[in-house]
C-alpha cells in the first residue's frame, strides 16, 4: 500500500477523533460553598444550550469581563432554553473561591482542573456553547469586543 495513503488516513483518523464534539459532564463541579443554595446554581439544568466561561483569579482578561459575565449570567436567569455559568479554576483553592464570590450566583469551582481538561480550555477567559446533552457545539479564548451580552450572543450562536 502507498505510504502517502497510510499517512493520509493516519492523520485522518487521529485529527477526526480529536475534533469530535466533546461531551461535559456539568455535574462534576462543586458550587461555591456559599452559593450552592442561591437560586440559578443549577442554571443549566434542563436547558437547550449554556453558555460556560472559564475564567482564572491570575488572569487580568478575566478580572476586566466579570461585569460581562455577570450581565451575561443575569441575562440568561430566566430563560427557558439558555442557561449560564461561570466557572473558575487554574489556581489554588482559596484564590479560586474568593475570585468565585466576586462574580456571585452561577459560579462552579474547578479545583481539580478536571472540567478545564475535559473542555481543552488553554486560555482564559474562554468562552463555550454547550448543548443539553453536555457537548461543546462552540468556543472562543478571550473577551468579546464589544464587552457586551450581544457580543457573547453572536459568536457563540445562542438561539
Amino acid at each position: 500500500m502507498n505510504w502517502k495513503l497510510l499517512l493520509a488516513v493516519g492523520l485522518v483518523v487521529f485529527f477526526g477523533f480529536r475534533l469530535l464534539p466533546r461531551k461535559v459532564d456539568l455535574g462534576s463541579l462543586e458550587p461555591v460553598a456559599a452559593k450552592a443554595s442561591m437560586p440559578g446554581s443549577k442554571s443549566c439544568l434542563g436547558k437547550d444550550q449554556c453558555i460556560v466561561v472559564y475564567l482564572a483569579p491570575w488572569c487580568p482578561h478575566c478580572s476586566s469581563s466579570i461585569p460581562l459575565v455577570k450581565e451575561t449570567i443575569a441575562t440568561f436567569r430566566d430563560s427557558a432554553n439558555t442557561g449560564a455559568m461561570a466557572v473558575v479554576g487554574m489556581d489554588e483553592p482559596q484564590a479560586n473561591e474568593a475570585y468565585a464570590a466576586r462574580i456571585g450566583e452561577s459560579v462552579f469551582v474547578d479545583n481539580d482542573g478536571d472540567l478545564r481538561s475535559k473542555l481543552k480550555v488553554g486560555g482564559v477567559p474562554h468562552w463555550l456553547m454547550l448543548n443539553a446533552e453536555g457537548k461543546v457545539v462552540k468556543s472562543f479564548a478571550g473577551a468579546p469586543n464589544p464587552k457586551k451580552v450581544e457580543a457573547v450572543r453572536y459568536l457563540l450562536g445562542v438561539k
